[in-house]
């Protein structure tokens, strides 16, 4: 399973510390394997290493359906300002949890890819070395 570095921690951030990126989105399959991409709550779990995936009325939801039936989902938080883009992706199978006396469910999801951008080092840097992309008009 992928670690995520304490840079990315700290922009996805968890329930006692909210990150730089306030919201994620999170992607699932439709039936006919067409992307459903739809914006949320999500932030790291106490361990540090899965994320958690909170929704309102979550087991009446579209997504709540999806990852029944197909549990690969893919995270984005993405933000940024003057200094450049800045973003994490996390790609991953989602675990749906209903703890008793909890009014609505949310998902775990354990990464099987972590990949961010202007988080650890700027984003042109991040594209370059990880993905082998020429990124000379990041570097304007």
């Amino acid at each position: 399973m992928p670690t995520f570095t304490d840079a990315e921690r700290a922009f996805i951030g968890n329930a006692e510390t909210p990150g730089e990126a306030r919201w994620a989105h999170i992607a699932t399959s439709t039936n006919d394997g067409q992307p459903h991409v739809v914006p949320l709550r999500a932030m790291m779990d106490p361990s540090g290493e899965k994320v958690l995936v909170l929704g309102f009325e979550m087991a009446k939801s579209y997504k709540y359906r999806q990852v029944q039936k197909n549990p690969k989902v893919a995270l984005c938080w993405d933000g940024g300002g003057a200094e450049g883009p800045k973003g994490v992706e996390v790609r991953g199978t989602a675990e749906i949890k209903w703890p008793d006396g909890d009014r609505d469910p949310h998902f775990v999801v354990t990464p099987t890819k972590v990949f961010s951008w202007g988080v650890n080092e700027n984003a042109a840097d991040s594209f370059e070395k990880k993905m082998g992309f020429d990124v000379s008009h990041l570097r304007r």
